[in-house]
């Protein structure tokens, strides 16, 4: 019969079967501590879920209308410009920078004179295809730690003010976001 083991045998297998599944849970939290927010996120997929839900707020939410004024552009290229960015600043593939150079974009929201009632409505958009899309407040939170500071600088009352300078090569980014230029 098969439990006619004597004990020198059967203890030592429960032993390894239970220390066999205490490890594998250990090295399971260990990848789930390790990854990225974009990973988070649910990769290319996830996240081109949640940048095409926020469009769909600030085309629908009334206080979002001023912003949605600003897209005269083609919606699909302004929607892959937002995924390559927050691919790149949520630990995914540097899509934005390896297209631009950088990470900054205080030149490119220069025109814009970006109010901080202005930047609030663009987080709120963000927070809530967030929460559409089911994400966990804890990612929610991470993911707040990235996009508000940079919401901030945009900002034309910022201490990193787009008015600060005529000149474009004198306006600063957060120094968070300053890479150099990959060889």
């Amino acid at each position: 019969m098969i439990f006619d083991f004597p004990e020198l045998i059967l203890y030592p297998l429960v032993f390894l079967v239970l220390y066999g599944i205490y490890w594998l849970r250990q090295k399971y939290e260990e990848k789930q501590r390790n990854r990225s927010v974009y990973e988070i996120l649910g990769n290319e997929k996830g996240l081109k879920r949640i940048v095409n839900e926020f469009y769909t707020n600030i085309d629908t939410l009334p206080e979002a209308s001023e912003i949605k004024g600003w897209f005269k552009d083609d919606p699909i290229h302004r929607r892959e410009k937002l995924f390559e960015y927050m691919s790149s600043v949520t630990g995914g593939p540097d899509l934005y920078f390896e297209r631009t150079g950088t990470l900054c974009l205080t030149k490119t929201h220069k025109k814009y004179n970006i109010t901080v009632d202005i930047a609030k409505i663009w987080l709120k958009c963000m927070k809530k295809s967030l929460i559409d899309n089911g994400v966990p407040e804890e990612t929610i939170d991470k993911v707040k730690t990235i996009i508000f500071p940079l919401a901030k600088d945009l900002t034309v009352e910022s201490g990193c003010s787009v008015q600060d300078s005529d000149q474009d090569e004198n306006l600063e980014c957060p120094s968070s976001l300053l890479r150099k230029r990959k060889q």
